[in-house]
């Protein structure tokens, strides 16, 4: 296996209408378009379109790929409504970025909570979801919410722990660490770097805050009357 690259790949500004305006989303655009599916990929917050860079740069020869920053998280637009970090509004956003960047038909990646606007984004336009990879995804009451953003989600105690992150000790980094279930390494800077803002931290509290699993189990229902081919990962 090659040692993993820390470099970034690229990335451009995408804006999308959105309810309350324009939307500003950040995407990583990579590989050679070969006439297969496009595969969009998402990551679960914290992490942002940085987790797929490895994944993208194996897939390059005969894939191309699309890795949006979800709003909040990486650097996509942190916007002033709270409305706006929804399952429901992420989903909107993501189908007005396929929109715009064209794509018709894709495979749908992703991982953790960004599972949920996967699944969100499946059941209102299932002509264009046309196979779904579901990472540790969080789609039904048992997995959310997780042990490391249990602590997050109390007003008043969650901005506490976002204090945290803006020294420079590694007091913030092991937080970041244990919401993404994975080691202390240098990757964690490009996730720990935006939580140091009280913006950042924010809009990451937004995110998690945000979430209603009465509105994914309705979305998990119509995705299951007529499913895409699925995979579903879980360890």
């Amino acid at each position: 296996m090659p040692a993993p690259d820390h470099h970034p790949l690229p990335g451009t500004e995408v804006l999308i209408a959105g309810p309350e305006g324009a939307l500003r989303l950040h995407v990583v655009e990579h590989g050679r378009n070969s006439g297969r599916l496009p595969l969009v990929m998402l990551a679960e917050p914290p992490a942002s379109s940085y987790l797929w860079r490895d994944v993208a740069r194996d897939l390059e020869r005969d894939w191309r790929t699309f890795m949006p920053d979800l709003i909040g998280t990486g650097a996509s637009e942190r916007p002033a409504q709270r409305r706006g970090y929804a399952i429901d509004a992420q989903a909107t956003a993501l189908g007005g970025l396929l929109n715009e960047l064209g794509l018709a038909s894709v495979a749908l990646v992703a991982s953790g909570l960004a599972g949920a606007v996967a699944v969100e984004l499946a059941s209102r336009q299932p002509e264009r979801i046309a196979a779904l990879v579901l990472i540790g995804a969080v789609v039904h009451g048992d997995a959310w919410p997780t042990a490391g953003v249990l602590p997050l989600l109390p007003v008043g105690p969650g901005e506490a722990v976002f204090t945290t992150f803006r020294g420079r000790g590694d007091r913030g980094r092991r937080k970041v660490a244990a919401l993404l279930a994975t080691e202390s390494g240098p990757d964690l800077d490009h996730y720990v770097e935006p939580l140091r803002s009280r913006a950042g931290a924010k809009a990451m509290l937004r995110v998690f805050r945000s979430v209603d699993m009465q509105v994914l189990a309705r979305s998990r229902e119509l995705v299951g009357i007529a499913p895409p081919p699925t995979l579903v990962l879980w360890g």
